[in-house]
């Protein structure tokens, strides 16, 4: 079985692959990662 890692847009979340059924592969939902208070954009 392959493996196929979602990643959302921005304005989205996992929910934009709730839908999404592939044959034979492993859906891997990647969550956006929270910034730390005060952290910048770079």
């Amino acid at each position: 079985m392959k493996t196929i890692y979602c990643i959302s847009g921005l304005g989205a979340d996992e929910m934009a692959f709730s839908r999404l059924k592939i044959p034979d592969h492993k859906l891997v939902y990647l969550p956006w990662l929270l910034p730390n208070n005060k952290e910048s954009i770079r």
